[in-house]
């Protein structure tokens, strides 16, 4: 296509071709499009021709592996990980705007709204465009739990609660560890996924073995 964003001395060939369909299109006109020529990205819009998705190639073998049917409407499969930029943009602005965001393809188009090309994210890191989400720094004052992102959620048991007991928490979805209570104060341990398949391909009963002896002790106090 030969469309170029440009400022100054950066410069991003655009030479991706792709194709535009609507959304009731189907799978079996995607496999059209990616079967002409050199088509790697398929653009969707709606009745008034404007952009309400993408299908990239690799989205489309994705679906296609998965046995999805021939018939499948394109807007059922398509993803929203694209940005719209004016052709005039610097490479420079467009990363800032998509730093530390899910973007599969950068679309260009003039002031009319006309599509001109496409561009990947790892085309401007070619460029030496920083795409990384700065690293804030940790002030004295911060606490755990603004700085850290506890990710999984636990329940506690008593001291002398059975393997089987930790099991029935751990069947929750949302539970992923189970913290053992010590006999008098603190945690004794902790339970998780794998101390309790390591502990049952062991022998223990887990009606009548108890959960602290089969935990791990590599808790963070």
């Amino acid at each position: 296509m030969g469309v170029v964003v440009t400022r100054g001395s950066n410069r991003i060939s655009i030479t991706d071709e792709f194709s535009t369909l609507s959304e009731k299109s189907t799978l079996a006109n995607a496999a059209e499009s990616f079967g002409k020529g050199d088509i790697s990205l398929i653009v969707i819009q709606d009745k008034k021709e404007k952009i309400s998705g993408i299908i990239t190639i690799d989205r489309y073998l994705e679906v296609i592996s998965e046995g999805m049917a021939a018939t499948t409407m394109c807007r059922d499969i398509m993803t929203t990980t694209f940005f719209v930029t004016n052709r005039e943009s610097s490479p420079i602005e467009i990363g800032e705007k998509i730093r530390g965001k899910e973007v599969d393809a950068v679309l260009t188009q003039d002031a009319n709204g006309r599509l001109h090309g496409f561009f990947s994210p790892n085309d401007l890191r070619d460029l030496g465009v920083d795409l990384s989400v700065p690293v804030k720094q940790i002030q004295p004052s911060d606490l755990l739990v603004d700085v850290v992102n506890i990710r999984d959620s636990f329940s506690l048991v008593p001291y002398r609660a059975t393997l089987a007991a930790a099991a029935a928490k751990l069947h929750s979805k949302t539970i992923k560890a189970v913290l053992i209570q010590g006999k008098k104060k603190g945690i004794e341990g902790v339970v998780r996924e794998i101390e309790f398949v390591d502990a049952c391909a062991n022998g223990a009963d887990s009606d009548r073995a108890l959960a602290r002896d089969h935990s791990s002790d590599k808790i963070v106090r």
